[in-house]
């Protein structure tokens, strides 16, 4: 009885918050119908700028990580007196050296770098509601859906006109007249240098 009443529980927990979610999907959907594009250009913004900081945050966790791969590359190269230094030529040996001295300069630099970059935690971002984080997402789908209809369509237009040209017809203001154009455009263009 006590499985069945904590599975009552559990699924009640999950429905309230499928149907909250549901809720703010809905809100950010009319959030963004009802402010039209002032209010998709506001959602973007806001967005843009959580990205750019937390790209900037990426950027210094990866800062952190070569510089510490320089560190133990050149410690691994500049090894040459230990048991891998028996096996190494004349040539492998000065090439370790070289680079062990290179790999622990570089490392020098972006930890000087480093300490004059200032922290993902030091730079603002606006502040930004679930609902519109939402819209956000929704805006950005929506992008994505529009790229990929002009992809399919461009790869649609561009098979069509392959097909065409098997057959020996073109179709006027197809992938055609654009390599056309281009085609006469580089001719000018060489004419021009030639003229020169």
């Amino acid at each position: 009885m006590e499985f069945v009443e904590t599975a009552k529980q559990f699924i009640g927990t999950q429905y309230n918050a499928a149907k909250a979610r549901a809720g703010q999907a809905l809100a950010a959907k009319a959030l963004l119908d009802e402010g039209g594009p002032a209010q998709e250009r506001k959602v973007v913004a806001k967005s843009d700028a959580a990205s750019a900081v937390t790209s900037h945050a990426g950027l210094v966790a990866q800062l952190t990580d070569v510089i510490s791969q320089y560190e133990a590359a050149a410690k691994k190269l500049g090894d040459t007196e230990g048991p891998m230094g028996e096996i190494l030529s004349a040539e492998e040996k000065a090439e370790f050296v070289a680079l062990s001295a290179e790999y622990e300069a570089m490392a020098r630099m972006l930890k000087a770098v480093q300490l004059g970059f200032p922290g993902a935690d030091e730079v603002g971002v606006p502040t930004s509601s679930p609902i519109e984080d939402d819209a956000a997402t929704i805006l950005y789908l929506s992008h994505r859906v529009q790229d990929a209809k002009q992809r399919a369509v461009a790869v649609a237009t561009q098979a069509m006109d392959d097909f065409n040209q098997r057959r020996g017809k073109t179709t006027p203001g197809g992938a055609h007249a654009a390599q056309a154009s281009e085609l006469k455009l580089e001719n000018e263009v060489s004419e021009l240098k030639h003229d020169e």
